[in-house]
């Protein structure tokens, strides 16, 4: 996951999108995890993408607030 921020504060999107989704592959339970790939998806501008992470995220953890207030973003547009 540091290595997934480390990528996203170089904005090499691509790059921090397949370290995440690796992250993920690897803690599939880990709400964090998707919620870490929704950012990057959301910062790269795939919101589709986002939007699907960041539910994932949710239904593991429903007190993930920064999945619920991105998804409200994402879906009140």
């Amino acid at each position: 996951n540091n290595l997934g921020y480390t990528l996203l504060g170089k904005k090499e999107y691509a790059s921090a999108i397949e370290v995440l989704d690796l992250n993920v592959s690897l803690f599939p339970l880990s709400a964090n995890t998707y919620d870490s790939l929704g950012e990057a998806h959301l910062l790269a501008g795939d919101k589709a993408q986002a939007e699907e992470n960041y539910k994932r995220a949710l239904a593991l953890n429903p007190e993930n607030d920064n999945a619920r207030d991105a998804l409200k973003k994402l879906t009140s547009r």
